[in-house]
């Protein structure tokens, strides 16, 4: 995997760091996800003796489906993001863990993968209804057309039988 830190290799103070993440290292799955961009990441790390202060900055377009129009387009996302890896021998460490942006890991390892951090903040990123465009029409309901693109000749104003009490009631005195 390419989104691997390699800590030993790292000098005492501040460190830049550039890094490409294929999109297949992600292993993201989502249903409106057509294709996933490669990642980049720029890291500016502080090592301070055990302590690793990482500011990463990441960037990637990916190919999303409009849920209204059903057209890709692409989508950019961009976020930013700083967690802590500090290297302590486990073992000598009792009831401490790691949380979401501070690491616990053995001092033996030379290694952290911030590709999993990475795919973490895609996902909470990707919109519930990715849309191509605030204003997309989508498709006609009846025919299909879309229609950012032309328009048709089907009906719109077609009202449902079930509401038809109710439009009687708006037709009376006092109704709004």
């Amino acid at each position: 995997m390419s989104g691997i830190l390699y800590l030993n290799s790292l000098e005492e103070g501040t460190n830049k760091v550039s890094l490409e993440i294929p999109g297949v290292d992600l292993a993201i799955e989502h249903q409106d996800m057509i294709s996933v961009g490669t990642y980049s990441a720029e890291l500016e790390i502080e090592k301070r003796s055990t302590e690793f202060i990482v500011r990463c900055k990441a960037e990637a377009t990916h190919k999303l489906q409009c849920a209204r129009c059903l057209e890709p387009y692409d989508a950019v996302y961009a976020f930013d993001f700083t967690f802590v890896i500090n290297c302590v021998k486990l073992q000598e460490v009792a009831g401490e863990g790691s949380s979401d942006d501070y690491y616990l890991i053995d001092d033996s390892t030379n290694e952290f993968d911030i590709t999993p951090l990475i795919r973490e903040r895609l996902l909470l990123a990707l919109p519930m209804k990715p849309l191509c465009s605030p204003d997309c029409k989508g498709l006609c309901p009846k025919c299909g057309t879309d229609l950012n693109k032309s328009t048709c000749d089907c009906v719109k104003d077609q009202v449902d039988e079930r509401w038809s009490e109710l439009k009687k009631l708006r037709q009376q005195p006092g109704g709004n």
